[in-house]
């Protein structure tokens, strides 16, 4: 049955109620469907229109403009009251602006995100989930009308429907993570939406005359670039890239190449013998591409490169974030207000999606701020412009170094776990001292100051290998002979055998199960989208007989050899390659990001204990850093608590070697 709280109507299948009897009715229910209808996306300008409640038997569709949604708080807000949303994060920013906060959500689309995490073909939308589960077709033609039709009797069953179904996917979705040991990863999504939700409504401030002068010096600096750029290409007399037809009123060459254009780029790259190809991350072909970490370490090739990166950089600046970021700043809290999602294939959080129809700016990915010497005098960074409102402060915490401990943990390597224990300083002079041979008896101390070159090469090997790169990786990060990559590579697995046999364990298992598992505390896992493609190479390949053919047909150097057998398996080993990378790869990323979504749950949680909200806000959350802003007089308080929150999520995961916390009260953004 659908009830109706507000104006009488006379519509079949709808009954007329009260918000006493819907108070009456969830009473003793301890699992509640909840959605909202509103005129916008924006929490601050738009209101709420409608809000909806329901179970399988009875939805109550409420007029929130006769009947506010504080009149429901206490069901709400009810600690003993499971409230199913889908998408929460948007309805909860709502509930936040009445001041609402529901201690208990479970979101079914987080729910679908989580059981099919890294497969892409499947919507997570409540009519897709809908779908898939029930084979009925939710009608969302009617949304956006109840504002312009007002409760008309279609756009009163649309409402119903929106929280009609969401019990029994709850239900089928607590099997499935029961039967799949998801349940301890359901319930970390389930607490943090309500932490998301609440660093968005927060926001951050930006101090728009620093923005506006950095803007300036950012234009005056692409400038430069450019015409570094185009005198290098005229310098060294490029003729293919510089226009042949003069203009009339000026002698000066003028080159053809537009520095905006990959493609271009691409073309003149190679030509100079720079090395564009990279193995595509969806396909696992090979493609080209000219971003920084393809071509960075390729400057010994050519003098263009590091012209190029520095015109690159500026112009993302000024693309990504410059004026552009001052039209995000919300007109009533003149902050800005981004938007997140909250699982991506890694489990880590990724800014810069779209609210409704606007895009948001991406807050996680503003530069750091460089560290000492690195820093020019005079010159304005990104992070100085972001600063608290007045008589508040910052509190920045990172971890300190969270994916090399949390690799220590899962590795069990016990060179590598001495070294924590030792508390030896210096990791990377210490991955040296292990892997040349005669270093061996070399302080590390030395090791720092006179091996500066092998140090060099163990820091980047060090960390090339943990994301799960290969010798070929290691060879192009340091910009040397595949050889010489090979052997790092080599000698790092060799001088630690933990690492190895781990690195072994997870591509075992991946390759085996078509996914791969993050970690045993949660159950998280993410599907490999191309894992399919892999089988299928697999299965042409383990036909027996095929390598006796294969080795028969490359001695003929035949056709079938050439344009068959040779790409079908350099594509194979390609794909199984790209999987073993990602085995390693990501389950420390994933299980990184998880010990920061439970520290952010864990400072939440202080924060409504505490009644902090509003007066401690959630600003962001970079990976392995928290922003918060609170006011000076209660700065050291706020700073210890967090950092408490911060090692204790920790502990949870990290078991071994600790993980710290190192954090800074400050008036900027200032790390």
């Amino acid at each position: 049955m659908i009830y109706f709280i507000g104006k009488k109507v006379n519509y079949p299948g709808v009954e007329n109620s009260t918000i006493e009897y819907l108070l009456e009715y969830f009473r003793d229910k301890t699992i509640i469907g909840f959605d909202t209808e509103t005129m916008g996306f924006d929490v601050y300008l738009d209101k709420i229109l409608s809000y909806q409640f329901g179970d399988k038997e009875n939805q109550f569709v409420v007029d929130a403009k006769l009947y506010p949604i504080k009149l429901v708080v206490s069901l709400l807000m009810d600690s003993n009251k499971e409230i199913l949303i889908h998408n929460a994060k948007f309805d909860l920013q709502f509930l936040y602006h009445q001041g609402i906060y529901t201690p208990k959500v479970w979101d079914t689309y987080l729910g679908e995100c989580v059981l099919y995490k890294g497969n892409k073909a499947i919507r997570r939308s409540l009519e897709a989930t809908v779908y898939r589960y029930f084979n009925y077709i939710l009608d969302k033609t009617i949304r956006g009308k109840i504002f312009r039709e007002g409760f008309t009797e279609r756009v009163i069953k649309y409402c119903a429907e929106d929280v009609q179904y969401l019990p029994d996917i709850r239900d089928l979705q607590y099997n499935n993570f029961v039967q799949q040991g998801l349940i301890n990863s359901m319930t970390l999504e389930n607490l943090f939406v309500r932490v998301l939700a609440y660093i968005e409504y927060c926001g951050i401030k930006v101090d728009t005359n620093l923005w506006t002068k950095k803007i300036e010096q950012d234009k005056v600096n692409l400038e430069k670039s450019l015409k570094e750029l185009n005198s290098w290409i005229i310098d060294n007399n490029l003729e293919s890239f510089i226009e042949t037809q003069l203009d009339l009123f000026s002698a000066d060459k003028k080159v053809s190449i537009n520095w905006s254009s990959p493609k271009q780029v691409v073309e003149l790259f190679s030509k100079l013998g720079i090395d564009t190809q990279v193995i595509d991350e969806k396909t696992g072909e090979l493609k080209d591409s000219v971003e920084a970490n393809v071509i960075e370490k390729q400057s010994s090739k050519s003098s263009i490169v590091p012209l190029y990166l520095s015109y690159k950089k500026y112009e993302k600046i000024l693309s990504t974030y410059g004026e552009s970021v001052l039209t995000k700043i919300h007109p009533l809290t003149d902050r800005i207000h981004t938007s997140f999602t909250q699982i991506m294939n890694t489990g880590r959080l990724s800014s810069g999606g779209k609210k409704g129809d606007k895009k948001s700016i991406n807050i996680q990915n503003i530069p750091r701020l460089p560290e000492g010497k690195e820093r020019v005098k005079g010159k304005l960074y990104e992070r100085e412009c972001f600063i608290p409102e007045p008589g508040n402060v910052f509190i920045d915490a990172d971890y300190m170094g969270q994916e090399a401990i949390v690799f220590a943990n899962w590795t069990m390597d016990k060179d590598i776990l001495e070294f924590y224990k030792k508390d030896l300083g210096d990791m990377h002079s210490f991955i040296a001292k292990k892997i040349y041979s005669y270093l061996k008896d070399v302080p590390l101390k030395t090791i720092k100051s006179k091996y500066k070159d092998e140090r060099q090469k163990a820091k980047v090997a060090n960390f090339t290998i943990q994301n799960g790169g290969g010798g070929s990786t290691v060879a192009k990060n340091l910009n040397v002979l595949i050889e010489e990559g090979d052997s790092l590579y080599k000698a790092y697995f060799d001088a630690f055998p933990g690492v190895k046999n781990y690195a072994k364990k997870v591509a075992r298992q991946a390759l085996h199960d078509g996914y791969i598992l993050f970690n045993n505390i949660s159950g998280s896992r993410s599907f490999i989208e191309f894992f399919d493609t892999y089988k299928k190479l697999e299965n042409k390949i383990v036909v027996e007989g095929f390598w006796e053919i294969y080795k028969d047909e490359k001695a003929k150097n035949s056709y079938s050899f050439n344009n068959e057998l040779k790409p079908l398996v350099s594509r194979y080993f390609r794909l199984r390659g790209k999987i073993e990378r990602l085995a390693l790869d990501y389950p420390i990323q994933g299980s990184a990001a998880e010990i920061s979504k439970l520290a952010a749950i864990y400072i939440f949680e202080y924060i409504v204990k505490n009644n902090f909200i509003g007066i401690v806000k959630f600003c962001n959350l970079i990976h392995d850093e928290a922003l918060l802003e609170c006011p000076k007089g209660i700065a050291d308080i706020i700073q210890k608590a967090v950092e408490q929150c911060m090692e204790r999520a920790g502990k949870v995961y990290c078991k071994v070697v600790p993980l710290k916390v190192e954090s800074s009260v400050c008036n900027f953004w200032n790390h």
